[in-house]
């Protein structure tokens, strides 16, 4: 109840003084929001606050009144009373609901808005982007907050539209503008409206900008101002047929090429129909499809075949209805070419693809066609059968996935040069293939498209190895018997001393066996008396002990000398086996006695096949071979190791830097007894030359005098299907 009287509340109520005194408050508010009134009232005098309580009542006359009400509490007379205070906030809380309704609409325009929106804050940063910005420009929000038009565009397009942006800002007065950019690759037109949000105290805060792309329409104005001016001339010289007929049928246009290619006037065609130059059948056909396009507004294209002064005549005809203002059809145009030639052409043209493909399929010789990257489009069997491989595994590649690169290189560089020059080459070339040398002679000529231009280069290829081995057999033999027989000879001569060195070798062999018992008993006694002199004598002077020591090891030398020469005559079978080239080399380099002033260096390929030999055989020939290598560097050197495949064949090297060999020895060192050192029997690289040739393999040597000298052992590598 209220007890107490203000003029304030009355007028704020619309009530007298009697009227308002002693009235249950919560009578005054809404019916709906009276149960709401009561319990916060209630809840303020229990809890003897002094809050503020907004609500909503009602004036006298019905309408609304937001009143903003204080509460205190207070003794008068003994009882415990309640005095508030009430303040009109009704155009506040209209304010705050229209601001709300304004952020809501705000939010609901920039969401469903058709139109591009962006905000940025004062540095240029996006803070605020619209879902048809994001859709249109293909880009979300979340890419573009924080960053600035130097993040998308080229410096100079990006300071344009900053300082726009800028001088919005300064001024407070909205910009538009028009603006040309490439966005994705694409050229695209934009209308931007440019203007700044203020905050309460007035000042900018951010600009806005409304933009709305226009390229379209730039084009569409751009099209139709080119189509004003340039329609005239494109009928009139345009190539293509160009006819005008009215709703009649009736000729109304006729461009010059029709006139010419169909030697008729425009004044022999203006107000006639087909059925003036037709028979009626085909002139009806005509008239139909024109009537059918007349009808439905839709273009039609066609083939049609007839007869035209005594010739059969091909084309391929559009015809559309031309709209009035209104849309409404008022003309037909008929656009046609003439296809009669092209028709023929493509006849002959499948006629000559059959025929091609005819060739390029039984052709005996090699066939290819190459894009202009190199990557092979074409293959022909015979190119297959020669290469023995399919042409699905050869399809997109190219040279280089095949051949070594030099070769692959100068094939690329040749057809680069008829690619270029659209010059035919013919040249002959030697390449390895699966182990074998083959030369072959290539035509190579650009093919060309119909502007001339090459689009491809193809390949006629021969394999003449055969017939290059055979001529270069007949030359030899013709220009050069005497050298032939003369090299035959020494063949046999080679051959003869070759079984000869063998014979004498066994004979050694033999030999050695014989003397190594007769010899070692003798040493056997002269070391068993040295040890025993050594023995008793153990008072005597240190010369005597001394020569003693020289008796025992000259007769240890000279058992290891037979031995040797045992182990090297002996005519031991071979044990083949598979062994890798690097275990063979090192197995030798453990037993081989290199000086500390030798440094021996190694390198072999990855992927060196295995050789099949005598294992144990190899790494005495390996060693023998490494001492005469070191032997010929008494002062110190170096000795390389290589390896590498040929054919069927590894090829071993033993490298040194030592003095050489002269030329007048350089033919008897592979004989037995043959030395020029000046210890040693000249047993070693002669029993090397016939173990290698027992294992199917042989010895080469290649020397300069004070260069050094190198040996190759050849021996046979494993099959490539093992």
């Amino acid at each position: 109840m209220l007890n107490g009287k203000k003029s304030a509340g009355c007028a704020m109520f619309g009530y007298s003084a009697e009227e308002f005194l002693n009235a249950d408050t919560s009578l005054l508010a809404f019916e709906e929001d009276q149960t709401k009134a009561r319990v916060e009232l209630r809840d303020e005098i229990n809890t003897l606050g002094s809050d503020l309580i907004e609500l909503r009542l009602r004036r006298k006359d019905g309408s609304e009144i937001w009143v903003e009400m204080t509460t205190e509490p207070f003794s008068a007379d003994g009882e415990s009373r309640v005095l508030g205070i009430k303040r009109d906030i009704t155009e506040r809380k209209q304010a705050e609901d229209d601001l709300e309704k304004s952020k809501t609409q705000f939010q609901d325009i920039v969401e469903y808005s058709q139109s591009n929106i962006t905000v940025k804050d004062l540095e240029g940063r996006y803070i605020l982007v619209n879902p048809a910005f994001e859709k249109d420009n293909n880009i979300s929000s979340q890419e573009l907050m924080g960053k600035t038009v130097y993040d998308f565009f080229p410096k100079e397009k990006a300071d344009e539209f900053w300082q726009q942006e800028l001088n919005v800002i300064k001024t407070g007065k909205p910009v538009s503008s028009e603006t040309e950019l490439i966005w994705e690759g694409k050229t695209r037109n934009v209308i931007n409206k440019k203007f700044p949000l203020i905050d309460s105290e007035g000042k900018p805060y951010a600009v806005c900008i409304l933009s709305l792309e226009i390229t379209e329409r730039v084009e569409a104005e751009e099209a139709l101002r080119a189509s004003k001016t340039q329609f005239q001339d494109i009928i009139n010289n345009s190539l293509s047929h160009v006819l005008v007929k009215d709703l009649e049928g009736r000729y109304i246009l006729v461009n010059p090429a029709f006139e010419k290619d169909n030697d008729i006037s425009s004044q022999e065609l203006m107000g006639k129909t087909v059925y003036d130059f037709f028979p009626k059948e085909k002139a009806d056909e005509f008239w139909q499809q024109e009537l059918n396009v007349l009808k439905t507004g839709t273009p039609v294209s066609s083939e049609s075949s007839f007869v035209w002064r005594g010739k059969t005549r091909k084309f391929v005809d559009t015809k559309f209805p031309l709209f009035d203002s209104e849309g409404k059809p008022y003309a037909i145009c008929i656009q046609g070419i003439e296809i009669t030639e092209r028709v023929e052409a493509e006849e002959a043209l499948r006629e000559s693809k059959t025929q091609f493909q005819d060739i390029v399929e039984y052709s005996q010789s090699r066939i290819t066609v190459k894009d202009l990257e190199g990557r092979y489009i074409l293959v022909n069997p015979a190119f297959e059968q020669d290469f023995n491989m399919s042409r699905q595994e050869m399809l997109g590649k190219t040279a280089h996935d095949f051949l070594p690169k030099e070769v692959a290189d100068k094939f690329w560089l040749d057809e680069l040069k008829v690619i270029n020059t659209g010059i035919p080459q013919i040249s002959e070339s030697s390449m390895e293939w699966e182990g074998q040398t083959r030369i072959v002679t290539n035509t190579k000529f650009p093919l060309l498209d119909s502007e001339g231009k090459p689009y491809a280069i193809c390949i006629l290829g021969l394999d003449i190895t055969e017939r290059v081995e055979a001529e270069k057999k007949l030359q030899e033999y013709s220009e050069n018997l005497e050298v032939l027989v003369e090299a035959r000879t020494q063949e046999l001569q080679d051959t003869r001393e070759n079984l000869l060195r063998k014979e004498n070798l066994a004979l050694l062999g033999a030999l050695a066996g014989s003397m190594s018992h007769d010899l070692r008993n003798p040493l056997a006694g002269i070391s068993n008396a040295v040890y025993y002199l050594k023995t008793i004598l153990t008072d005597t002077d240190e010369k005597v002990g001394d020569y003693l020591d020289i008796i025992s090891n000259s007769v240890q030398r000279a058992d290891e000398i037979i031995q040797k020469l045992r182990d090297l005559l002996s005519s031991n079978p071979v044990n083949k086996q598979k062994i890798k080239v690097s275990d063979l080399v090192s197995s030798a380099l453990k037993i081989s006695l290199i000086p500390e002033n030798i440094k021996v260096n190694t390198k072999f390929p990855a992927k060196l096949p295995k050789v099949v030999v005598d294992s144990t055989q190899m790494q005495h020939v390996i060693d023998n071979l490494l001492s005469n290598a070191y032997q010929a560097m008494p002062n110190g050197g170096k000795i390389n190791i290589g390896a590498q495949k040929k054919g069927n064949q590894v090829l071993i090297s033993i490298q040194d830097d030592g003095s050489g060999i002269s030329e007048e020895h350089k033919g008897k060192i592979f004989e037995p007894l043959f030395t020029t050192k000046e210890t040693g029997m000249g047993l070693g690289l002669a029993v090397s030359k016939v173990i290698a040739e027992a294992n199917g393999g042989n010895i080469y040597m290649e020397s300069e005098l004070g260069k050094g000298t190198t040996f190759t052992l050849s021996l046979p590598r494993e099959s490539p299907a093992d």
